[in-house]
Order: structure tokens, then sequence, then C-alpha cells
């Protein structure tokens, strides 16, 4: 080796390890995504591992060329592995089978290999997972509702970390100075490993951090016995729709003589009537609907888009469709509730805040209930 070449194996040895390390504490001080982060830090160890049997002195010539390209395709491979637990999907049946049968050729085989072959084969089956890894990064991200940021950072660096393996195959395979271009002992070739092993770790780490904030920061806004929107998510979305350019109604639903069905049936009767009326009004929203329960048993639904009569006719549909539901409970009488709405519509030509206009809804909602309850109400215009 050149004097230099061995000091950039000592720099990707170094932050192989320190990339495993960093990986292994961030598995230790969370309880998600243990799984995916113990393949990540198996991966980084395994290609340090490999790294170091090309610079110890005195290693069989045979160890240095079978087990050393073993070890770093392997820990490819359980990057990839990490991967796919970390999105949720099974693992393809490939990787595996691909990297025993890999493994093979190079204990059966590799030491036979001109140092051109042995290139070409390490090249291409190390930038085939990094590429199938890229793949499934970016399937995912186009697939999902709201992507990681950090994961498509990830996708990329992962096509530039395969395109080189690539592009160093057909360099070795097609050029006859190749080897002293691209070979394992050359800078380049150090060099952009080195790269890769500081951001692809750092990037993966990103990425869980990320969503592990996503997922406190949906469950801040989620209702935790329905599912919905809670209040602060309600008015956080409401807000933006109340004030845009498109009219629309508020509906606010309250189960009536809830608390008279707690104290008969008892709370766990209670909280599956919530439920069922989550599920029933969830049926009527469309995708552009915010529907929230604000806390009891009171709910709202904001309906951007629909005039008075049309925001009458979902609250009518639900208001049904509750009271011919019936909560059926083994070995007793099933449980029905009947539910009253309080109707408000808001208008961009009339300009109000989310919170005049429910607790416009919220006395219609009140005049329903002195009028007898199960009934539906539109409040007076904030205008009037």
């Amino acid at each position: 080796m050149s004097g230099e070449v061995p000091i950039l194996y000592f720099l990707i040895v170094g932050t192989a390890m320190v990339a495993g390390a960093l990986t292994l504490w961030e598995r230790h001080a969370t309880t998600t995504h243990r799984a995916p982060l113990a393949w990540w830090a198996t991966g980084y160890f395994m290609i340090a591992a490999g790294c170091i049997l090309r610079i110890v002195p005195n290693v069989p010539h045979e160890i240095v060329i079978g087990l050393s390209n073993v070890l770093v395709t392997w820990g490819y491979g359980a990057v990839i592995a990490g991967q796919y637990r970390f999105l949720g999907r099974a693992l393809p049946l490939v990787l595996p089978v691909g990297l025993l049968i890999a493994t093979i050729l190079w204990v059966a085989f590799g030491q036979y290999q001109s140092m051109n072959d042995r290139i070409v084969m390490t090249s291409l089956a190390s930038g085939s997972i990094c590429w199938i890894g890229c793949a499934i990064l970016a399937r995912s991200w186009r697939e999902a509702d709201t992507a990681l940021r950090a994961q498509r950072l990830a996708s990329v660096l992962m096509a530039i970390h395969a395109g080189f393996f690539f592009v160093r195959a057909g360099s070795t395979l097609f050029s006859s100075d190749a080897v002293a271009r691209w070979g394992p002992d050359v800078t380049i070739t150090m060099f952009e490993g080195i790269l890769w092993s500081f951001a692809g770790p750092a990037t993966l780490l990103t990425m869980v951090r990320e969503q592990r904030e996503n997922r406190h920061e949906a469950a801040s806004s989620t209702d935790f016995l329905t599912g919905l929107d809670n209040r602060r998510a309600f008015f956080g979305k409401g807000e933006a729709i109340v004030s845009g350019d498109q009219a629309g109604a508020l509906l606010v639903f309250d189960l009536d003589h809830f608390k008279r069905i707690n104290d008969t049936f008892g709370h766990g009767i209670g909280d599956e009537m919530l439920q069922l009326f989550s599920r029933i009004a969830q049926r009527e929203m469309r995708g552009v609907d915010v529907l929230a329960r604000l806390g009891g048993e009171e709910f709202a639904a904001l309906l951007p888009g629909l005039d008075a009569s049309e925001a009458e006719a979902v609250a009518r549909r639900v208001a049904r469709s509750l009271e011919a539901t019936a909560l059926d409970r083994p070995g007793a009488a099933p449980v029905r509730a009947t539910v009253s709405v309080g109707v408000a519509m808001f208008d961009p030509r009339e300009p109000a805040v989310l919170a005049a206009i429910l607790a416009a809804a919220d006395r219609a909602l009140y005049r329903a209930k002195r009028e007898g309850r199960n009934r539906i109400e539109r409040a007076v215009p904030l205008a009037a």
C-alpha cells in the first residue's frame, strides 16, 4: 500500500466504529426503533472489521481476500436489513440468499481470482445491496403521506454510494489501467468510503429522530380514546380553514344524556359509545373535513365548501345513524344514544376567528338541548 492509504483505512475504521457506537447509544437511549438500530450498528462494525483485516500485518492473504470482502458485504446487508425494519417491511428473500451465495463464492474461489475480477465482484455485490437500500427508501417516501426529510437524503446518499461501486466495476472491467485507478489501494476509493461512513449513518440516525419527533407530535394532537384529532389539533387546522378563501360550516355534536349512560352502564360502556360515535361521524367526513373530539362527549367538525343545507344534511345522517345503531352487550340489553347538533356558518367575506364560530355553534347546540335534544339547530349568523 502507498503511505497515505493505510491512514485512509484507519479513518474508515474509525468513522465506522464511531457510527456503530453512536447507533448503539441511540438504541440504549430509546424504546423505539431498537431493531433497526441494532441492525445498523452491526453493519457498521462488520464494515469496520472488514477494513481492519486489510491493514493488520501478518494476516494470511487468503483470509484478507475472503473474510474481509465477506464482512464488508454482509455489513452493507445488515444496514439494508435495518432500513427494512425501520420501514416496517419484510426483508426480500433475494438479499440473504444473494449474500450467502456471494459468501460461498468468495470462500471457495476468491483467492484464485485476479485483482480485476475481485474488484468487479465486490463492487457489483456491494453496489447492488446499496441500490436495494436506495430503492426501498425512495419507494417508501413516495408512497407515504408525510415523507421524512432525512429519508430522502438517505436515499440519495445510498444512490450515490451504489453508483460509485457500479462505476468502479465498469471501469475495472473495461479499462486497462482500472486497477491502478480504482483498486482498493487508491485514495479515491477510500475517500468516498470515508464520506459515506460519516454521512450515511448520520442521516439514518436523523431519520430515526425525525420519525420519533413526528410520532410525539401526532400523539400530542390525537385523542387517545377515539383516534380523532384533539382540541389542540382542531384549532391548529381549523384556523387555517376559516381564514381561507372558502366558506363552510362548523358542526358541534354533543351526545345526549351521556352522564346517565356512564352512571347506569359504567364508564367502559361510555367509552365504547364515544368510539361508536367517532366511527359513525368519520364515515360521513370527506378528506378535506376536520373531525375532532373537543372533550368529554363533545365533538366538532369543520366542513369547508358546504352550504347550510348540505352541512345540516351531514349532521342529520350522523344523528340518524347513531340513533339506529345499538351498542351490544353480552347477556344484556343493548345501549343506544342520540346526539344534538349545533351548526354555524363561516364566510371569507365576513372574517371571524374560529373561537367565535365555535361559540356560535355552541349556542345553537344549547338551544337544541333546551328544545328536547336529538335535534339540529342552526346558529344566528355572526354578522346579525
